[in-house]
C-alpha cells in the first residue's frame, strides 16, 4: 500500500423517514385485512391488537398487568 493513500470513508446511507414507514403502515394493513374477512372473524381479528394491549396493561382480571409498575 502506498504511503500517500487516503483511506476511503464509509458510505453514508440516507434513509430519511423510511425507517418509520413500516410501523405506520402495519396497523393500516392489519385493519384493511380484517375488513376483508367475513363476519365475526373479521371483527375479532380487527379488535385483536386492541384487546392484546388492554390485557397487557390491565391484566386478564383487570387488576394487574404492567399498569402496576407505574403505581
Amino acid at each position: 500500500m502506498p504511503a500517500d493513500a487516503i483511506p476511503s470513508q464509509p458510505t453514508v446511507r440516507k434513509r430519511g423517514w423510511c425507517c418509520c414507514l413500516l410501523p405506520a403502515v402495519l396497523p393500516v394493513v392489519w385493519l384493511l385485512a380484517a375488513a376483508l374477512l367475513p363476519g365475526k372473524t373479521g371483527e375479532a381479528v380487527g379488535w385483536a391488537p386492541i384487546w392484546l394491549v388492554a390485557v397487557l396493561w390491565n391484566g386478564e382480571d383487570g387488576q394487574g398487568g404492567i399498569s402496576r409498575l407505574l403505581e
